[in-house]
């Protein structure tokens, strides 16, 4: 799902795995996004490298539970974001993430 929202170009890629992740840029090569909501929880079957240097983000928010059995999100996935100077939001570390657009901004 993308979507331009409050002056953002924002991309959500549910569960999406990374033949998905291909298959999006193979069809739309000039997607970019401000703002994307990191597939299936920051794991390492998401989010590859071809990926994030198509669309751009700045900022990547990773929706997952605190001390998660499954151990997400992935550092390999952490180490490319932050390669990449791309800016990590965490649901773990912050709760809820929220955007609000402020009168005059």
């Amino acid at each position: 799902l993308s979507l331009d929202f409050m002056g953002y170009k924002w991309l959500f890629t549910g569960d999406a795995p990374i033949a998905i992740e291909q298959k999006i840029i193979a069809a739309h090569p000039d997607l970019d996004c401000d703002i994307l909501k990191l597939g299936h929880h920051g794991s390492d079957t998401s989010s590859c490298l071809a990926f994030l240097k198509t669309i751009t983000p700045d900022v990547a928010i990773i929706s997952v539970g605190a001390k998660n059995s499954y151990g997400h999100p992935s550092p390999s996935v952490l180490t490319r974001l932050q390669s990449l100077g791309i800016t990590i939001r965490r649901t773990d570390l912050e709760g809820t993430i929220t955007y609000r657009k402020m009168k005059g901004t």
